[in-house]
C-alpha cells in the first residue's frame, strides 16, 4: 500500500532523493522554457550585432524578423504577417499589438519544409529575397523603410537597404 507523504513535508522521487537534499532539480517544461529563451536571446542578438549586413539572417531567425518587422514605428497596426504551409494552413500570425480584429491586409508568406516559397508568376530577387517577398506586399503609400537619401531610396531594395541601417 501507498502511503502519502507526511503533512507539511513535499513529495520527492527517488531521483531527487538520489542527488541530496539540498539539490534543485528543475522541471522540464522550466528547462524546455529556459533554452528557448536562450535562443530566442542568441538569434536577437546577432540581430543587434549583424542586421546592417546585407542578406544576413540568424539561422531559423524569421520569426524574431517577422516579430520585430511588426513592431517598427512605421509598420501599419492594420497589416499582419500571415506564414502559411503549402496547404494554405496559417502556421503564424505576427501584428503590431494583440488585436487581430484590426487587421484589414496580410503579407502572406508560404513554407515548405525547409524554405518560403514564392507563387509560380513572381519572380525572386537573388540578394535578400525575403526581405523584398515582404516589401513588394506592403500596402500603396506604406512608410517601412521609407527615409533614405540616396538614388533609389524609394524602391524596394533602397527600403530594405534603409531598414537594415
Amino acid at each position: 500500500m501507498l502511503k502519502a507523504a507526511p503533512m507539511g513535508k513535499l513529495a520527492r522521487s527517488n531521483e531527487q532523493k538520489s542527488l541530496g537534499p539540498d539539490r534543485f532539480t528543475p522541471s522540464t517544461v522550466a528547462v524546455r522554457e529556459h533554452r528557448t529563451r536562450e535562443r530566442a536571446d542568441r538569434i536577437i542578438d546577432q540581430f543587434v550585432e549583424r542586421f546592417t549586413e546585407k542578406d544576413f539572417f540568424p539561422e531559423d531567425g524569421e520569426d524574431a524578423l517577422f516579430s520585430l518587422l511588426v513592431q517598427l514605428p512605421d509598420w501599419p497596426a492594420d497589416l499582419s504577417i500571415r506564414i502559411h504551409n503549402e496547404n494554405d494552413e496559417v502556421l503564424a500570425v505576427f501584428l503590431k499589438g494583440s488585436d487581430e480584429s484590426v487587421v484589414q491586409d496580410s503579407i502572406v508568406l508560404t513554407q515548405n519544409v525547409d524554405a518560403y516559397i514564392v507563387p509560380d508568376n513572381v519572380q525572386v530577387a537573388d540578394d535578400e529575397p525575403l526581405l523584398r517577398w515582404v516589401f513588394s506586399q506592403l500596402p500603396a503609400g506604406s512608410s517601412v523603410g521609407m527615409g533614405g537619401n540616396f538614388p533609389g531610396s524609394s524602391s524596394d531594395a533602397g527600403r530594405i537597404v534603409t531598414l537594415r541601417e
